[in-house]
């Protein structure tokens, strides 16, 4: 866990951190207790590295195989 924290910081990770502390923040002081809570989850991606901050949303591309498509007479 401690290697996880420490190791494989990217830009996006910290952009998830930091504006998730961001509105946290923002909603918190405001008394916007649901939106804290769900402002909580992008605070939890930038510092756990899971979900989009740690690379899982990535769409794998196409393979390089050709589909056949049959042709009609």
């Amino acid at each position: 866990m401690k290697q996880r924290l420490l190791t494989g910081w990217s830009v996006r990770r910290v952009i998830y951190l930091v504006g998730g502390a961001g509105m946290s923040t923002y909603f918190f002081a405001d008394k916007m207790w649901l939106m804290g809570i769900v402002s909580l989850y992008f605070v939890a991606m930038g510092i756990f590295a899971f979900g989009c901050a740690g690379g899982q949303c990535a769409v794998n591309p196409p393979s390089n195989k050709t589909r056949e498509i049959p042709q009609h007479p």
